[in-house]
């Protein structure tokens, strides 16, 4: 859901807002909200850097825009199921 800078609900997040109280109705399963804002700029800094060609696809960019925001709700999520040192350990790349 995209917020506004200063954390409110813009006119968009109202309409997502809507939407998904919609599906609440026909879903048993538990919906959150991730704030999206600044991952469509994350997702263009990355492209940017790994990139040699300056030509931008939009798609492509939304697409790591989404990557992004799964990556920061499993890293809340990973936090709060394993805490400080067991989650590092647990998920450490490096052994």
């Amino acid at each position: 859901m995209p917020f506004t800078k200063n954390g409110t609900i813009g006119h968009q997040a109202e309409k997502i807002k809507g939407f998904v109280e919609g599906l609440r109705g026909h879903l048993n399963i538990e919906i959150e909200y991730r704030d999206e804002s600044l991952t469509t700029f994350e997702a263009r800094q990355l492209m940017q850097e790994t990139r040699k060609k300056k030509k931008r696809k939009t798609e492509k960019d939304d697409a790591i825009a989404a990557a992004f925001l799964l990556q920061h709700y499993l890293e809340e999520q990973r936090e709060k199921c394993f805490p400080s040192e067991i989650g590092e350990n647990l998920f450490n790349e490096d052994r």
